[in-house]
């Protein structure tokens, strides 16, 4: 754990940042002067068929992981050896989305043996859960519904633009958003309709990219709707779609994540510009505060005591409490420093995780947790 830079609080705990990926070509215009009229265009009404769940697995039935696409080794008895993203349910439940497929833990750790229509194990991008309590994963199958009893499938059968899918999160009409290679898609529950952003220039830096890829899809306080993408961040309020570029002071147009802090100031994570924080005259590139120049930034969150984490391509994870930036790298229990996704659980603790498993912030160390824990 490294201290570094300290610097003087913004404001009252001031400004705001964001995270994404999609490239817009075309001129940039302040948002107030540039508005595009926009309503979702319905696609499918097919229905789907449920199976009920016969395929799950307990951890302790199945042999060590140590192999995966991206790493030949992992150490210990991992998860996966690669986690991309990971969620806690309404319920408290863990859900860890990996390389290799899905799994749970509540009183035990459960593997869900998800496969594409071509009879492949899926890669898990994203995770979230509606008001009624279902889940929702995104994946390289497409996306699934689980109800507790039943898994769903969906994909461009039903409606899907893309099998490729990358974000997903419901609104607060519970309606249904997943972002896929091909475009952005709704679902009401009914039918999958279209909905269009501005096409994108390819980023050729990523390993997975598209014209039409959006990288995060994030709620505000008032039930607005941002989207990260290559051509900057769009905000959508259901009835106009505004865009927010570099001329509107944006860090980068190359944006990963964004989130809304307790003051509901935007912060956003960008490729190559790092973390910035929205204000109205202009943006504050706060990873710059902490020696951090042309950096990418992956995942970014707000914690319960309205402090920073951040996890920054090659280097580790960053903690800022508005004094002080705290690093945290391989001398602090991660075995890799490329972390897809931050948490803080419902407990307040603060986990990642990214290459070489899952890790848990305990006594200002990460800890790797394993199939075999801990999980208390």
């Amino acid at each position: 754990m490294k201290r570094l830079t300290q610097i003087k609080k913004i404001g009252n705990w001031a400004s705001c940042l964001c995270l994404g990926v999609i490239v817009v070509i075309g001129s940039c215009s302040h948002p107030n002067n540039k508005t595009l009229s926009q309503k979702p265009i319905e696609v499918s009404t097919i229905p789907v068929k449920q199976h009920i769940d016969s395929i799950s697995l307990a951890a302790a039935l199945l042999p060590e992981f140590k192999t995966d696409p991206h790493i030949n080794e992992s150490q210990g008895n991992q998860l996966s050896g690669v986690v991309r993203t990971l969620f806690q349910d309404h319920q408290g439940n863990f859900w860890f989305g990996t390389q290799n497929g899905l799994c749970r833990y509540s009183d035990e750790l459960i593997y869900f043996d998800i496969k594409d229509i071509h009879g492949e194990h899926i890669t898990v991008k994203d995770i979230t859960q509606d008001k009624d309590h279902n889940l929702w994963v995104a994946h390289s199958g497409g996306i699934t519904k689980f109800d507790g009893e039943f898994f769903t499938h969906f994909s461009t059968k039903n409606g899907l633009l893309d099998n490729d899918a990358w974000a997903i999160t419901t609104d607060h009409h519970n309606t249904v958003w997943v972002s896929t290679l091909a475009g952005i898609n709704t679902y009401d529950g009914t039918a999958f309709k279209t909905f269009d952003l501005p096409k994108a220039t390819i980023d050729t830096t990523r390993g997975v990219s598209s014209a039409y890829i959006v990288h995060s899809i994030t709620k505000d306080d008032n039930d607005n709707l941002w989207f990260g993408t290559n051509g900057g961040a769009y905000r959508y309020d259901y009835k106009n779609l505004e865009r927010l570029t570099t001329a509107d002071g944006l860090c980068g147009n190359m944006v990963n994540t964004i989130i809304f802090d307790q003051q509901g100031q935007m912060w956003y994570a960008t490729v190559h510009n790092g973390l910035c924080m929205r204000q109205e005259d202009r943006d504050i590139n706060i990873s710059e505060k902490a020696g951090l120049v042309d950096k990418d930034v992956w995942s970014v969150i707000i914690d319960r005591k309205n402090d920073l984490w951040f996890s920054v391509k090659g280097i580790g994870i960053y903690h800022y409490d508005g004094v002080v930036f705290t690093l945290y790298d391989i001398d602090d229990g991660l075995a890799h420093l490329s972390m897809f996704k931050l948490l803080e659980d419902q407990q307040g603790r603060i986990w990642a995780s990214g290459f070489g498993g899952a890790y848990r912030l305990e006594n200002n160390r990460f800890v790797n947790v394993t199939r075999d824990g801990p999980w208390q």
